[in-house]
C-alpha cells in the first residue's frame, strides 16, 4: 500500500484521483538598482502612490565561446501609502535595492482608444542594499596609507 502524504491547504484529492494545488503563490523578490527617481503621486482618496523602474542585471555564461556576458531587463514598480512615503522619502535613482512584492497586469486605453497591457511590480517590501566601501571616514593620511598598502598588495604574486 503506497502512502500519500498531504498538507490540507496544499493539496486536496481531485476527481481523477491526483493531487492537485489549491493555493496559488504570486510573489516576485528582486534585487536591482533604480532606474530612475520615484515619481509621487496620490489617489483621490488622498492615498499615496509611489512609481519607479528598476534595473535588474544578469550574467551567463555562453556555452560555445565560454565568455561571461551580461544583461539587464527593466521592470516598472508601483507601492502605495507607507511603503510609497518611504520610497519618495529615502530612495533615488542608483539605489540598490532588495524589494518583495506581486505581479500586476493592468489593461487600459490609450489616447486612441487602443487597449494596451501593462505588467509592473505592485511592491509591498522595500529596503537598501549597503554598498561595500572599502575607505570609511577615517583621515586623509589613513586613506593614502591604506591606498598604498592595496597598491603594494596587488603586486604580491601570492
Amino acid at each position: 500500500m503506497q502512502k500519500k502524504y498531504v498538507q490540507s491547504w496544499v493539496a486536496t484529492k481531485s476527481a481523477s484521483s491526483k493531487y492537485t494545488c489549491q493555493t496559488d503563490l504570486n510573489q516576485f523578490t528582486f534585487t536591482g538598482r533604480l532606474g530612475k527617481d520615484p515619481i509621487q503621486k496620490a489617489t483621490a482618496s488622498g492615498l499615496s502612490v509611489s512609481t519607479f523602474s528598476v534595473a535588474v542585471g544578469e550574467s551567463r555564461k555562453d556555452k560555445n565561446t565560454n565568455e561571461w556576458t551580461e544583461s539587464t531587463s527593466w521592470f516598472n514598480a508601483v507601492c502605495y501609502d507607507r511603503v510609497a512615503d518611504k520610497v519618495n522619502k529615502s530612495f533615488k535613482k542608483g539605489n540598490k535595492v532588495l524589494g518583495v512584492g506581486k505581479v500586476t497586469i493592468r489593461k487600459y486605453q490609450d489616447k486612441s482608444g487602443i487597449d494596451k497591457w501593462s505588467t509592473e511590480i505592485t511592491v509591498n517590501r522595500i529596503d537598501f542594499i549597503p554598498e561595500a566601501q572599502k575607505v570609511y571616514d577615517k583621515p586623509q593620511a589613513v586613506q593614502e596609507e591604506i591606498a598604498v598598502e592595496e597598491e603594494l598588495n596587488d603586486k604580491i604574486p601570492f
